[in-house]
């Protein structure tokens, strides 16, 4: 929220509404790296929520939807989910290349790294939340607690599973498959 002696006398209670939570944007995007942010928490471990071998793997490889259960690491709001990816020459992992935070921050390369790729970032509301309010509310602020069980369901675009759209939900509140697995490594 905009806070009142910056808002030179207009009314921006409101603004939280403009808050987009369906799509991902790049942090390049925003002129910003994660990396740099010193208050930056992570909520969760990463979620591997796909991985493709190009020699044998196609559109079809790629289902509509997958869920992954996830656990808060500790008490506090979720602001995002950070999309990152990493990519290998053979399967012993020879030659790696990563867009992870914390796999830029300190090297000579990682500022070039995240001003060419950067992470996506999609901003999170309380999906339950949301469902029960009003349609001009603001965005609910997603509060967990440690050692919550989310879902973190992720959704690939139809037919061609090009991009993907994340919605945070508790894991009481929703019928969470994977394919018949939970995945708990990833953020």
């Amino acid at each position: 929220s905009v806070q009142s002696q910056c808002s030179m006398g207009f009314d921006l209670s409101a603004i939280g509404s403009l808050q987009d939570t369906g799509n991902i944007f790049f942090t390049k995007q925003w002129g910003f790296r994660l990396n740099t942010l010193s208050d930056l928490e992570m909520m969760s471990e990463r979620v591997s929520i796909l991985e493709v071998d190009f020699q044998k793997s196609d559109r079809s490889s790629i289902p509509a939807t997958k869920t992954f259960r996830i656990k808060a690491l500790q008490d506090g709001i979720v602001h995002a989910v950070v999309a990152s990816w990493e990519v290998w020459s053979d399967t012993a992992k020879t030659h790696r290349i990563s867009t992870h935070i914390e796999d830029t921050k300190h090297e000579p390369w990682g500022f070039a790294r995240d001003m060419q790729w950067g992470q996506g970032l999609q901003l999170i509301e309380d999906f339950d939340a949301a469902n029960r309010s009003e349609r001009h509310v603001a965005p609910a602020p997603f509060e967990v607690k440690k050692g919550e069980e989310l879902d973190l369901i992720v959704r690939f675009s139809v037919p061609c599973r090009q991009t993907f759209q994340f919605t945070l939900r508790r894991a009481s509140n929703t019928d969470a498959t994977s394919n018949g697995r939970h995945q708990t490594n990833g953020y």
